[in-house]
Parts: C-alpha cells; structure tokens; sequence
C-alpha cells in the first residue's frame, strides 16, 4: 500500500499553505483519492471531529498567511539585476 500525503486546506485555493507540513494528511491511496477528493464535506467534517484543535489551527493560518504566488517569487529571484 502506499502513503500519500493530502491537502487538508488544498493547494490551488490556498497556495500558502501548500508547504506547510500540518496541512499534510498521510493516508493510503484509495482514501486519498476515493474518500478525501471524491467526498470533501464527509472528509472535511471527519477531519474537524477527529483533530478538532488542528482545524482550528489551520483554518487560522488560512487568514494570517498571504497568499504567495510562487512563480513570480522565483522570477523576481531569478531575474539577473543590473
């Protein structure tokens, strides 16, 4: 069986929190892609009740983050100045 690591607040809505390693459930394949994507508010209601403190946590840093948009970050580094 093999781990996979899901978003619980996902990457495309909230791109800041794409790399924070509390935002990662490890669960096998089949949950992850035929419960926890295929059955978000069932998945997201098990997750509120199973870590209730975690998802408080997290729905706080969905607020307090900014919103980063990575690939002009790595332009704007990458861009050769004069």
């Amino acid at each position: 069986m093999n781990a996979h690591g899901g978003h619980i607040y996902n990457e495309g809505t909230y791109r800041s929190m794409s790399a924070d390693v509390d935002n990662i459930l490890t669960m096998c394949y089949y949950d992850h892609i035929n419960w926890w994507h295929k059955n978000p508010i069932e998945a997201s209601a098990w997750f509120k009740e199973k870590y209730p403190e975690l998802a408080k946590t997290l729905k706080r840093r969905t607020w307090e983050k900014p919103v980063i948009n990575w690939e002009a970050r790595w332009n704007e580094i990458n861009s050769p100045t004069d």
